[in-house]
Order: structure tokens, then sequence, then C-alpha cells
């Protein structure tokens, strides 16, 4: 979920609706979003691209078309991660306008009653933020949230916040975009974002969610100045820059690790090793950076 946040920095804070709804494994950082009952990374299976299907709508100032192509071109920087396979194709449009009387189903993985998949990943236009509003309150300035909902290995089906099963893949996810925040109208109650590159930014940002991919830790404050650096991951859990459309290293490395293209890891370096404490004991959730000082764009990182 992707939020405005003080309207003098513009600063978006990025949250993830699968975790809220409860996650059914333990995630990474600058890694996979999910984890099977095994403890295996979960994503796609590579071998398709993620078909997804649009609203019939419009959005915000943005017209049928015109959004759809927004679309296309937001999937396109994961898209063109030379070491990494997957890759994403519009389906068509829904067989719907997806609005706020009708929008309920498409968020039916969130209910424990739940019993299947949709059988196609919507990506649903909110023209005028009424789904928002309902969902969130009038104003509270959500831009919109994605991932994945329904997992599968061929013969057991888990829905998010359920264990997911042993060599499952992702079968299904959603994307919701809130066309209030680009409707021209700013004021109580409809807050506007500044540019349509923070809009941009923000769902490429969530299109990672719906990838697979978890939040990284790196590239936050200042430990000198304690500002927001302008140079921030695309996963990054906060937005503070524009240019988080733009993805870096972390980001291509965490894509690649769940989606290796023919090579990657031959041609690839990599560290090894443990976390321990002055016991000698193994430490989990640390977070772990690997850098060249004062080159910014090469650091990873990940977490024990």
């Amino acid at each position: 979920m992707t939020r405005v946040g003080p309207p003098r920095s513009r600063t978006i804070l990025t949250l993830v609706l699968a975790l809220t709804a409860g996650a059914a494994a333990p995630a990474r950082a600058g890694g996979p979003l999910s984890r099977d009952v095994a403890a295996a990374p979960v994503g796609w299976d590579p071998a398709t691209p993620l078909a997804y299907s649009t609203d019939q709508g419009n959005l915000g100032t943005l017209d049928h078309n015109t959004a759809v192509a927004k679309v296309q071109a937001l999937f396109g920087p994961w898209q063109d991660v030379l070491t990494a396979t997957l890759a994403f194709e519009r389906a068509g449009d829904l067989a719907v306008n997806v609005d706020a009387s009708n929008f309920g189903p498409y968020l039916s993985a969130y209910d424990s009653g739940s019993t299947a998949p949709l059988g196609f990943n919507p990506i649903v236009f909110d023209a005028d933020g009424a789904i928002f509003d309902q969902l969130y309150g009038v104003g509270t300035g959500v831009v919109g949230f994605a991932g994945p909902t329904w997992f599968s290995n061929g013969s057991t089906t888990a829905q998010i916040g359920q264990p997911i099963p042993a060599g499952a893949r992702i079968v299904e996810g959603i994307a919701f975009l809130n066309g209030k925040m680009i409707d021209g109208v700013d004021g109580p109650g409809n807050p506007e974002l500044s540019s349509m590159a923070w809009f941009d930014a923000a769902f490429v940002h969530e299109f990672g969610h719906l990838s697979g991919l978890d939040h990284t830790q790196i590239h936050g404050l200042t430990l000198d100045t304690g500002d927001f650096v302008e140079y921030i991951e695309t996963m990054f859990p906060f937005l503070i820059h524009p240019g988080q459309s733009q993805l870096k290293r972390d980001d291509r490395i965490a894509l690649s690790l769940l989606y290796p293209a023919p090579g990657f890891a031959a041609a690839t370096g990599c560290l090894e090793g443990r976390v321990l404490d002055a016991d000698g004991a193994p430490v989990a959730g640390a977070n772990l950076v690997a850098e060249i000082p004062n080159d910014f764009d090469s650091s990873a990182s990940t977490v024990s």
C-alpha cells in the first residue's frame, strides 16, 4: 500500500497489503516477499509471462488507453532487467468496469471464506478514488496497492495469509491504482501528487511487490545528517524521490535471484558466511549490506 505523507516533503510511506493480511512465511528484505513452508522463495512461473487484465475505465485525468499505456510502461523497468527472466503481458480488459459498487470480488483473497482464485490478475483503475475512500476513508491519501494473492504447487492452493505449500508458485495477484491522486484537484479530502513522476515511482514499486519482491532496507537515512538521500532503491519501504522509478542494483539483484536468467549464478560473484553473536549462536534478522565505498549503485543487501 502506498500512502501520501506530509505535504511539505511529499514523502510517501509504502507498506504491503499482503503483509498486513498476514504473511504465510518469513520474508527477507531485499528479496522475496513470500516463502513456502519449506522456507523456499516463492515467485511466478517465469516460463510464461505474467498476464494481467486492465480495468475498462479511466484513471484520474488519464483516459482508458493512456492508463493502459501507463501500466505497460511501469512494468517495463522490471521486464528490462537483463539478468532476470520475468516478463509481463496484457491479456486485454476485465469483463466489467470496476468501481465502488462492484470491487468486492477482486479482494476476495483477503476473505477467509474465499475458496478459489479469480482466474486472472486484475489491474483495477479506481477512476475517482471512490474505492479507496471506502477502504481507507476520505482523504487518507493511499495511492495504491499490489501483491500476490494466491499460491499453488499444482495439487494444493493457498490464499494470502495461509501457509504456502512446498514447491508452490504465485498463481494470482492484484493491483489497485487510485485515480484520485492524479485527478488534477488538490484540497481537503482530495490530496494530489505533485507530479506524475511520483505516481510512476509508486507503481514501479507496487509492481515489484506484484512480481513477488519484498522491501529492501538500504539507503534510508544518512547517518551524518539524518536526512533522506535521493539515491534510494525502488523497493525501499518509503518513497522519497521520484527517481525511485529507476531500479537500483539491489532491486535488480533481488529480481534476478528470484527469476535468474541462464548463466546468472555462474557470472555473478557472491559472499557467503554466518552471522553469530558473541556466544557463537546464529543471529536471525541481521541486515547485511555489501557495497563499494562512495559508490551507491554497488550496494546490495539481504537479511540473515
